[in-house]
């Protein structure tokens, strides 16, 4: 049975709660009530979405479908300048539109704060799940009002059709949040259709950040110095201290694989410093060798955004004796 958006699912509960109903009719009062920890007027919540996620994967294998996830762009900043009130109409006005872009067979669910999820069951191509989400994302490009304020608030999506070669709700919901995130990384209102890939990526990324969070206490990174030329002199006029990670198991792992692992998990702070130390007590072996030698150290540029930057580089160069001038 298709659900019918004149009735309100329950948050919660047990499955006959869920069941319960009321009749919202055609009007939302001009001041809202709160909806956040309850539901959105006239739509079931994740646990009435799954269930019927998990009707349409029991189905037989040509039954096609697909899962969209909309997230709202910058809802926050909505939030935050106009007031809980007014995001609370907006996500209102969400269901509202989401409702004229997809079918009456098909199911809308409210995920979390600004989260909404999409059942298309019983499509007759894959493709079609890709021109409602363009649907989707075109009615979003209008602005809404919210209150006695015209809000902009774009949505991007996620999609992922069919089974997947999974057997249950919550690796399909897992698969669709993936691809949603790979499109907000390209901006706002995109959208993006799940590939094996995408997940093969995201399960690398967490091992990555899982393994640099021991890799210095492990003594798992290297310094390589590459030598910097003096073209005119025809001589070296010092070197590029470069980390590199020895994984137990991978081996040498690419400082472009990890290093954005480490910026995004807020890693690469330390890692920074390591080289730093280790780079100077190198050059200070040069330096009282009586070579005359420039260090260059590359940083993060996410450490530019820290206040202890300066504090860092100065107690590296009080704590190893050396020159700043040899210090780039």
């Amino acid at each position: 049975m298709p659900w019918d958006r004149t009735r309100l699912a329950l948050a919660g509960g047990t499955s006959a709660t869920r069941r319960s109903t009321c009749s919202i009719g055609s009007k939302i009062s001009a001041t809202v009530p709160s909806v956040q920890g309850a539901c959105l007027r006239g739509l079931p919540n994740r646990s009435f979405f799954c269930d019927r996620l998990g009707d349409s994967l029991a189905i037989t294998e040509d039954h096609l479908f697909a899962v969209l996830l909309v997230d709202l762009d910058r809802f926050k900043v909505v939030n935050e300048s106009l007031g809980h009130a007014a995001g609370d109409r907006l996500l209102i006005a969400t269901a509202r539109r989401l409702e004229t872009c997809v079918r009456p067979e098909d199911t809308i669910a409210r995920l979390s704060a600004d989260e909404f999820a999409v059942l298309l069951d019983g499509l007759e191509a894959p493709e079609e799940a890709s021109r409602i989400a363009d649907r989707i994302r075109s009615v979003f490009s209008q602005p809404v009002c919210a209150g006695e304020q015209e809000v902009w608030c774009s949505a991007s999506v996620g999609i992922v059709s069919s089974k997947k070669g999974h057997d249950n709700a919550e690796e399909n919901l897992r698969d669709a949040v993936t691809a949603l995130h790979r499109a907000k990384k390209q901006g706002t209102a995109r959208q993006e259709t799940f590939k094996t890939q995408m997940y093969l990526e995201t399960v690398n990324r967490f091992q990555i950040e899982r393994d640099l969070r021991k890799a210095i206490g492990n003594d798992e990174f290297r310094v390589r110095y590459q030598p910097i030329i003096d073209l005119e002199a025809g001589s070296v006029s010092g070197f590029e201290a470069l980390v590199r990670w020895v994984h137990p198991e991978r081996g040498w792992v690419s400082p472009g694989e990890f290093i954005p692992v480490a910026e995004d998990a807020g890693l690469v702070a330390s890692i920074d410093r390591w080289v730093l130390e280790t780079a100077a007590e190198e050059a200070l072996k040069w330096q009282t060798q009586g070579r005359d030698l420039v260090l260059s150290v590359n940083v993060s540029s996410k450490q530019f955004d820290l206040d202890r930057l300066v504090e860092h580089v100065t107690d590296v160069l009080e704590t190893t004796g050396l020159a700043p001038h040899c210090l780039k």
